[in-house]
């Protein structure tokens, strides 16, 4: 699933095209620290848990980042994230989705 997310953007995305540094970190820190939270943070023992599963999601949304800024349509990113909500991994931005990676 990772490597058809990133043929996706390798495809709609043509080479060169700058995307600002803030407009991908904040999706991807944000993404990272709630699956953080959610897995229980650094005082409840959940802390490896929350930093895979964060990781995998850091990918789809430096993925939704980086087309949102380039083709400025939802459409596309849309069905990004239809298809890693129907497909059974650890990708979902979502945090309530870590309990069953």
């Amino acid at each position: 699933m990772r490597a058809a997310l990133l043929a996706v953007a390798d495809r709609t995305v043509p080479a060169g095209v700058t995307v600002t540094r803030p407009a991908v970190l904040t999706p991807v820190v944000l993404v990272v620290v709630a699956h953080l939270l959610a897995a229980g943070g650094i005082f409840r023992g959940g802390i490896l848990t929350g930093l895979y599963t964060g990781g995998m999601a850091a990918l789809t949304a430096v993925v939704v980042a980086v087309t949102i800024g380039h083709t400025r349509r939802s459409a596309l990113v849309l069905a990004l994230l239809l298809a890693v909500h129907w497909w059974p991994t650890c990708l979902s931005p979502l945090p309530f989705s870590a309990a069953g990676c």
